[in-house]
C-alpha cells in the first residue's frame, strides 16, 4: 500500500519557508504536490523543498518540481531542495 503524501509549511531561518514532504510524489500525487508548491513560491520570496523525508520522486514528480523551478525563476524568487537521498532506490512503485 502506498504511503500518503503529506506536506507541511514552516518558517526557516533568514526568511526561507521550508515545504517539508513526506511520502512519495508520483503520478497520483504530483498535482497535489505542485498546487501546495505553487501556492508557497507565489507568496514567499524563498521556498526550500526538504525531501529528507521523501520515500519516492518518479518522472511525474520530477515534472512537478521542474513546473515549480520554473516558476519561481519567472516570479524572481528563490527555490531550493534539501535532503535528498545519497544513495539511490531503486524501488518499484
Amino acid at each position: 500500500m502506498a504511503k500518503e503524501l503529506l506536506q507541511k509549511e514552516y518558517a526557516g531561518p533568514n526568511g526561507w519557508t521550508i515545504w517539508a514532504v513526506e511520502g512519495r510524489i508520483d503520478t497520483l500525487t504530483a498535482e497535489t504536490a505542485y498546487a501546495f508548491g505553487e501556492e508557497l513560491v507565489q507568496k514567499n520570496a524563498k521556498t526550500v523543498l526538504d525531501m529528507q523525508e521523501m520515500d519516492y520522486l518518479s518522472s511525474a514528480g520530477l515534472r512537478c518540481l521542474l513546473r515549480l523551478f520554473k516558476l519561481a525563476k519567472k516570479e524572481g524568487k528563490g527555490a531550493v531542495l534539501t535532503g535528498q537521498s545519497a544513495e539511490p532506490g531503486f524501488e518499484s512503485p
